[in-house]
């Protein structure tokens, strides 16, 4: 069987950053992190315009345990970050509700290995976190299964 679906969501004009969230670390294999990768405007994270260099933060799952920049973003002045506090904080709530929503959705574990949620989000031109669409993370090295 086959099932067709339609994603209607708003544009967003004259944003501040976009970005793709993993609700875990994908990149560096750290254990109770959120990877965050932003960038300024409407320069799209996936397909960057020239040598764009997007900000890449670790977020803790948990709040007290903050976060890790690990790298600064090329687009913004000196070592000053695109996503604030308000939207760190925001995020960690966004990312923990849609991880585990979806991990009851597909009936898993949300501590399996190798199940995450990507996540695409926005800060408009008013300094909002809009989350604009969240899908199963795909690892492109997972084992092939018998």
């Amino acid at each position: 069987h086959a099932a067709m679906g339609v994603l209607v969501h708003p544009s967003f004009r004259g944003e501040r950053a976009n970005g793709v969230a993993v609700t875990d670390d994908i990149l560096y294999q750290t254990h109770g992190n959120y990877y965050l990768n932003t960038q300024v405007g409407e320069d799209m994270v996936t397909n960057p315009e020239g040598q764009s260099i997007p900000e890449e933060i670790l977020l803790a799952w948990w709040a007290d345990e903050g976060h890790e920049i690990r790298q600064y973003s090329n687009r913004t002045p000196g070592e000053q970050r695109i996503l604030q506090t308000e939207h760190l904080d925001s995020l960690r709530k966004c990312l923990n509700r849609i991880h585990h929503k979806f991990a009851r959705l597909y009936g898993v574990d949300p501590n399996a290995p190798g199940f995450a949620m990507e996540i695409e989000y926005k800060i408009t031109s008013d300094g909002a976190l809009r989350i604009k669409q969240a899908r199963p993370w795909v690892f492109a090295s997972a084992p092939e299964k018998p």
